[in-house]
């Protein structure tokens, strides 16, 4: 238990100590000094720290360069367990401490378990309202010469539905593995043909796959207000 709770306070330090450099970065020299691109690989990064556990994967790694962990015990107090923890904090010359009594242990668990099925079930009931207030969502036939097209220019390869309702939110894109885009207005051509090469865009990149793995680590990491910036 208190190899889980350090390995999860070392994941989540690791993830926001860069992510608050990079902001105070971004916000002193001015965002538009750095490209988008740029930006967003940074996000990515940081977003990798908050779900790799590094100290776990080092000592996997490269056992010989990692100290073997220890118990040592402090005077009048109960064994602390030191982790080499280089590769995400440095808080002593030996490692992350952590010493904290069973029950305490056991309790923070306890709570941290808690915030992640909250957070699970309040996503989920989310996607479910967004989901039924969409509706029937009709495929769209008129523009799959367009849409293949706009793939065969970006070299998509991978099969992309196309669907289109009513409008009350704005197009976007979904799915990991399925992708589909959602067209939610009818405009003219030339705008449509946008639309489809931004959401398209979207979908060359992984984006779903970005906001999935910035998802779960919302759900990890729930007790930290940086992961929701």
């Amino acid at each position: 238990m208190r190899l889980f709770i350090t390995l999860l306070a070392a994941m989540s330090l690791a993830g926001t100590l860069p992510f608050l450099l990079c902001e105070f970065i971004f916000h002193t020299m001015k965002k538009r000094r750095f490209p988008a691109s740029f930006q967003y690989a940074w996000q990515k990064g940081c977003i990798a720290l908050y779900l790799l556990p590094l100290p776990l994967l080092k000592h996997l790694l490269f056992p010989a360069a990692a100290e073997p962990a220890s118990f040592l015990s402090e005077s009048g107090g109960s064994p602390a367990l030191y982790i080499p923890l280089d590769n995400a904090i440095h808080l002593t010359a030996k490692g992350f401490a952590l010493s904290l009594p069973k029950q305490s242990q056991l309790f923070l668990i306890a709570v941290w378990c808690a915030g992640v099925f909250l957070a699970v079930l309040f996503t989920c009931l989310r996607l479910r309202r967004f989901r039924k207030r969409l509706g029937i969502l009709c495929p769209v036939s008129a523009d799959q010469e367009t849409l293949q097209r706009q793939k065969e220019s970006l070299g998509i390869r991978r099969r992309v539905a196309l669907y289109e309702r009513p409008a009350f939110v704005s197009p976007f894109t979904c799915g990991v593995f399925r992708p589909a885009i959602l067209l939610t207005f009818s405009k003219p051509e030339r705008a449509r043909n946008l639309v489809l090469r931004h959401e398209l865009t979207h979908i060359k990149s992984n984006d779903a796959l970005v906001r999935l793995l910035a998802l779960f680590a919302v759900f990890l990491h729930w007790y930290n207000p940086a992961v929701y910036v």
